[in-house]
């Protein structure tokens, strides 16, 4: 089951769930990881429930969904919100950003809800 491919975002972020590992497999060009297919459905559960406050962590399984400040070309995270002018000039976004092991992946907002719509979708919660 894909829930996005990677021409229809701009992370070029292609989520798709392989039955043979029972994972969800999550790529971008740059980084790629497998994720417990348990782990991911039980965090867009939790996301459904928590959504008024999804700017607090989100996790389930050791996989994590918090809202972030990403800067736009070097995609490190920033601890707090930028300044004001930094944001204004478009150095800085305020992202979804899904974390496992040692590893993180930014996405759009509006990425990361057309995933998770897909994926509520599949398990007939939508």
């Amino acid at each position: 089951m894909s829930f996005i491919r990677s021409g229809s975002s701009p992370e070029h972020l292609y989520v798709y769930e392989s039955v043979s590992d029972k994972c969800v497999h999550i790529d971008t060009p740059e980084l790629c990881f497998a994720v417990p297919r348990k782990a991911f459905y039980k965090l867009c559960r939790l996301f459904r429930r928590n959504y008024e406050t999804a700017d607090d962590r989100i996790e389930a399984d050791g996989l994590a969904l918090q809202e972030r400040w990403v800067n736009n070309k070097t995609g490190r995270l920033h601890r707090s919100e930028p300044s004001v002018g930094h944001i204004m000039r478009g150095d800085w976004s305020c992202k979804h950003v899904l974390f496992w092991k040692r590893k993180f992946m930014p996405l759009w907002k509006v990425t990361w809800f057309y995933v998770y719509n897909n994926v509520m979708e599949d398990i007939g919660k939508a």
